[in-house]
């Protein structure tokens, strides 16, 4: 063995070159790591994948989150079953998104049930303090905020033809239908059924019309979505839900669909008819 030290030396080189490797390979991967950790994940919880979505997903966009880019969705889709809401809701807190969006108080209260850590946007909801949901419109504490429209939450009721038989034999003069995602889920079914008990009917959605509905009045049912996405955005910079006060609606549309007025035997005035935001030939 050499005395002068050379063969330790030369011995030390393969060591040397696999720190610089592995250093070399850190620092590599760190770009791609730190582009994983900039991928933001944001839940959504709803009944169905419509356009809704579809716009609260633009209005991100133009807030700066790109799907593929900086920001990945967990969606979770009940599809008109609404007793799949805690499992959905537990499912996706088990996913590991930063914020959760929901669509409806059945979809919200399941929300804040599996999770008090995790904060939630409400897309719309309609008693959102009468639910227990929050606290107060202005001060919401816990995890909640978001949008609400002001109206009875009827979305654990069910629909039934029985219901619409019942109104039949009253024949009351007008049927209003309050928000619910179990209707939603049922607005060509829903429509018919009033049609054929001859019941004029006003809806909270203008989808309705678009499904034989008669006249819809109501807040402009996008809007909810596209303001939530600001609620999402401020929580992502690290606002907290309890300190963002929840919004009302601005924006109401006005639809009348008058192949339903003719098939109830209606004749809607003009002074109606040119204070509709849409008509429907």
């Amino acid at each position: 063995m050499k005395t002068d030290g050379s063969s330790s030396r030369c011995d030390s080189w393969p060591l040397l070159r696999r720190r610089q490797v592995l250093a070399t390979g850190v620092a590599l991967a760190a770009p791609c790591r730190a582009r994983a950790a900039g991928v933001r994940r944001v839940g959504i919880l709803g009944d169905t994948p419509g356009p809704q979505w579809n716009v609260f997903r633009k209005a991100l966009a133009n807030l700066g989150y790109v799907e593929g880019s900086n920001v990945a969705f967990e969606s979770r889709f009940s599809l008109g079953d609404s007793a799949r809401f805690p499992e959905l809701a537990v499912d996706i807190v088990r996913s590991g998104v930063e914020v959760i969006v929901a669509e409806g108080g059945l979809a919200t209260a399941a929300a804040k049930k599996s999770t008090r850590s995790i904060p939630i946007v409400m897309a719309i909801v309609g008693d959102p303090v009468g639910s227990g949901l929050v606290t107060s419109l202005a001060k919401p504490g816990g995890n909640v905020t978001g949008m609400t429209s002001l109206a009875f939450d009827l979305t654990a009721k069910q629909l039934h033809d029985a219901a619409f038989q019942r109104l039949g034999a009253v024949r009351p003069g007008a049927v209003l239908m309050l928000p619910s995602t179990t209707l939603d889920a049922q607005q060509s079914r829903t429509a018919d059924l009033a049609t054929r008990e001859r019941l004029p009917a006003l809806y909270n959605k203008s989808d309705f019309c678009r499904k034989g509905g008669l006249i819809c009045y109501g807040a402009r049912y996008s809007d909810f979505f596209e303001r939530s996405a600001a609620f999402v955005d401020d929580i992502l910079k690290g606002a907290r839900p309890e300190n963002l006060p929840v919004q009302q609606p601005t924006i109401y549309d006005l639809v009348i669909n008058l192949q339903a007025a003719k098939a109830l035997g209606i004749a809607v005035p003009n002074s109606i008819l040119s204070r509709a935001d849409e008509v429907i030939q």
